[in-house]
């Protein structure tokens, strides 16, 4: 940092880089575009997500309960 630094711009482009990463994921993970977009939205608004509700649920892909992956891919969406 410097007096030449712009704290609240470079702030706000390292937000929308981390932003895009979260975006980018959507496809690797196989996310439900349109619920991930704004699960992220409104993530980056509350600054927080709830990980306890049905909220991540309702993004992930089709997935059998049985089969005991479903808790661990929900846990590497969080």
């Amino acid at each position: 940092m410097n007096v030449s630094t712009k704290v609240n711009e470079d702030r706000r482009k390292f937000i929308l880089e981390l932003k895009e990463e979260d975006i980018r994921a959507i496809k690797e993970e196989k996310l439900k575009p349109k619920e991930t977009r704004h699960l992220i939205e409104k993530a980056f608004r509350d600054g927080t997500i709830k990980t306890t509700s049905t909220a991540i649920d309702k993004i992930m892909p089709p997935m059998s309960r049985l089969s005991g992956g479903r808790a661990e891919k929900k846990q590497g969406i969080i």
